[in-house]
């Protein structure tokens, strides 16, 4: 019935394009945390197959997901119409097999993350094979019960409309980034990456207040250097050169980086020190001597001291 020789080569490629948009899985992490990467497993396989089936809501991001009586009892309900199918021989344990075998190929990598978090657009390569496991078992039902066709047609086209007006909802979603990361924030506050993108999004629309608060959030959620020096950006953007130096200042002392230094350097020549500017400059150029925006400053500096 399916091509067994076809799947490494569509695993393949599938790899092969993950790993271009998304951090490598974490093997080592995955094993050595085994419980937790378990429970993740099973609660978003569990969420995954919820949705699926009963797409009344979709979120575009969840963090920490946990299982309500309602997903618990669709999934007992979905395994337990899939072993009275195979009683029934509406199914062959063989096609059962291959799709959840093709389900879990596609989807073990998402979870073999230090952070996951269900994402719906990740189901989509693995949804085929719950496809072939529905398609099968439709296809037996039809050749053992002929006179129910039509009930099925109608079914089907009912089906595809409810899902194609759940799509037109969802879409509004994603038409822009300042929607995507509001809609993301609702249905994800615990995530620190959520509160740092929509603390982007502030920052672009100058609203610093509001961009600082969500900073804080997520460098709460996790102390991350990153964020320090996001809200130095923001300091900067508001003015407050001040707050900003003495935030970098600390962040250096821990770590140099050349974002760290050049913000730095920036802020001493809107002082005009120029004699630090070109201290953190020098500093900044020996961390990335690549950084376009680094030799454009060093350039202005130059021009300056001419």
């Amino acid at each position: 019935m399916y091509n067994l020789y076809v799947l490494p080569a569509i695993l393949a490629a599938y790899f092969i394009l993950r790993a271009k948009a998304v951090p490598e899985p974490d093997l080592i992490y995955f094993i050595a945390n085994w419980k937790l990467s378990v429970t993740e497993i099973l609660t978003g396989l569990a969420a995954y197959t919820d949705k699926f089936l009963f797409p009344d809501y979709i979120p575009v991001i969840l963090y920490n997901v946990s299982l309500d009586t309602g997903t618990i009892i669709v999934n007992i309900a979905a395994i337990l119409i899939i072993v009275f199918f195979c009683y029934k021989r509406y199914i062959t344990k063989k096609t059962v097999l291959f799709g959840l075998f093709w389900i879990t190929a596609f989807l073990i990598p998402t979870f073999m993350q230090r952070e996951y978090a269900f994402l719906l657009h990740r189901f989509m390569p693995a949804s085929i094979g719950a496809i072939i496991i529905i398609t099968a078992a439709a296809e037996k039902i039809l050749e053992k019960n002929k006179n129910i066709k039509i009930y099925f047609v109608i079914f089907f086209v009912l089906l595809a409309a409810v899902f194609s007006y759940l799509s037109y909802l969802q879409e509004n979603k994603y038409k822009n980034a300042n929607k995507y990361w509001i809609y993301a924030y609702t249905d994800a506050k615990n995530y620190h990456i959520v509160c740092q993108g929509l603390a982007k999004r502030y920052l672009y629309a100058g609203n610093y207040k509001r961009a600082k608060e969500l900073l804080f959030e997520a460098k709460k959620l996790k102390n991350l250097y990153s964020y320090d020096l996001d809200i130095a950006t923001v300091s900067i953007a508001e003015g407050k050169l001040d707050e900003a130096e003495n935030r970098l200042l600390r962040l250096i002392k821990l770590k140099e980086t050349e974002p760290a230094l050049r913000y730095l350097s920036e802020i001493y020549l809107a002082k005009g020190d120029i004699q630090k500017s070109f201290f953190y400059a020098e500093k900044a150029l020996a961390a990335d001597s690549d950084d376009k925006l680094l030799l454009k400053h060093i350039e202005k500096l130059k021009s300056l001291n001419r």
